[in-house]
């Protein structure tokens, strides 16, 4: 069992951060699913099974939370409608071609590459997390009853799991078994979400002890996830609804065959249009917060080197940098996904002239104040001191404690290093993983 030890979020946000692309894209009437290259037998957790050929998405035209993915066939049970972005606690059955999916980013390689691993030695207890495609926007809180599954033609692992991003209870409400899997000649990845519930959990967060007393819950957090996942380990197949064992024997007669080649030929995903979409920013009547609140500018906006950028005050001391100047206030702490987010200030002092040299601002052409990667995640300027390694500083701060090492790189898709750092002391830092990651949209 792995954990991620999370941070508190506003809790608005949670479901839109789990947002993936896949959905976005037009998907073709519906049809036999073996007709189109993947079949399977019959189980008792379903009734009727449509599949669809879902065509390949470039990652900046997929859903606002969204990514690229390739054209892959997609299976839905019971008439599940499938939303405009990935939710693993739905239904379905997806199979996407394993080059295609490990060629829009570093990180589902790395996803693949360890899913192969693990099919190959199937080690016993796994302390880290475990391989999950499509990337969600959180964090896996948990993992348990690991297993080893054989599909018709091919081989995965099968658990339990829950993604977040803030610290919250268990319940059958966000648990889902998945099964992630390859075809035996690693041509296709095999990718199957289930929902799940167990008497070994609460059915809501009203039925916890976090509902009465959540600092007492976030206290002891650490222990209370170690507990429930021994218990949903100690649970036997039957305590879950759809059972385990169910799950499983369907997931063994899931068969991938030649025809899905001919369902997907001349979907590659090479053929959509991808470019970074380069956003400046600038607010607007629709997207204007509610909240207001009282202070003073003192200077032009450090992250955002723009004339009408400024590094604010408010009258309780605390900073924002950039917010934006709107009919005489300014916007601050705005996420520019989210319209109404931020608030407005009212200034209580006029704005400080203008300072932002020329030269400045062209070399601001080459950053961002928050860009989006290629599945979501977001990263934003570490302002003042940071740390560097080999020379190159974190310039920027990414959800799940990731840092952007050095320069963006610019071009028609703007790319840049991420990584995760771990302290020596002294000031000094080590690298733990890092890979290239691709920028889906970054505001100037």
């Amino acid at each position: 069992m792995k954990t991620r030890t999370m941070m508190p979020i506003a809790a608005c946000l949670v479901a839109a951060l789990l947002a993936s692309p896949v959905a976005a894209a037009s998907p073709s009437a519906a049809k036999d699913p073996g007709a189109l290259g993947v079949s399977f037998g019959a189980a008792p957790f379903y009734t009727t099974a449509a599949a669809q050929v879902v065509d390949a998405v470039p990652f900046n035209q997929g859903p606002a939370l969204g990514g690229g993915f390739p054209a892959h066939v997609q299976v839905t049970f019971d008439g599940q409608a499938m939303p405009e972005y990935f939710a693993p606690s739905l239904s379905q059955l997806r199979v996407v071609p394993a080059s295609e999916f490990r060629g829009l980013e570093s990180y589902v390689g790395q996803e693949i590459d360890q899913l192969q691993g693990l099919i190959a030695s199937k080690p016993g207890e796994v302390t880290r997390t475990l391989p999950l495609l499509p990337p969600l926007g959180a964090s896996q809180v948990f993992h348990a009853q690991d297993k080893y599954v054989d599909t018709a033609n091919g081989s995965g692992i099968r658990y339990i799991s829950e993604y977040a991003q803030d610290v919250h209870p268990i319940t059958n409400q966000d648990v889902f078994y998945t099964f992630q899997g390859l075809t035996g000649d690693g041509q296709y990845y095999i990718m199957f979400f289930y929902p799940i519930s167990t008497t070994a959990l609460p059915a809501t967060i009203e039925d916890t002890d976090a509902a009465k007393d959540y600092d007492a819950f976030a206290r002891n957090y650490e222990s209370y996830l170690t507990e429930t996942v021994k218990a949903l380990n100690a649970a036997a197949p039957a305590d879950f609804r759809p059972s385990l064992d169910e799950l499983d024997q369907w997931v063994k007669t899931i068969d991938v065959t030649a025809a899905i080649s001919k369902t997907l030929a001349g979907k590659s995903y090479a053929s959509v249009k991808t470019s970074t979409k380069v956003i400046k920013y600038a607010p607007t009547t629709r997207t204007l917060p509610t909240e207001t609140k009282k202070g003073s500018c003192f200077a032009n906006a450090i992250s955002a080197p723009r004339l009408d950028a400024w590094r604010c005050t408010t009258e309780d001391n605390m900073m924002s940098d950039p917010c934006f100047a709107w009919k005489g206030k300014v916007v601050c702490d705005v996420d520019p996904r989210q319209p109404g987010s931020g608030y407005v200030m009212q200034l209580t002092e006029k704005l400080p002239k203008a300072n932002v040299p020329a030269a400045v601002r062209k070399e601001g052409a080459k950053s961002g104040w928050l860009f989006e990667l290629t599945y979501g995640t977001v990263c934003s300027p570490m302002n003042g001191a940071t740390g560097a390694v080999d020379d190159k500083r974190m310039n920027y701060g990414c959800e799940g404690g990731f840092v952007i090492l050095g320069d963006l790189k610019i071009g028609k898709v703007w790319t840049a290093d991420k990584v995760l750092v771990k302290s020596e002391g002294d000031g000094k830092f080590s690298i733990t993983e890092s890979y290239p990651v691709v920028i889906r949209r970054i505001w100037q």
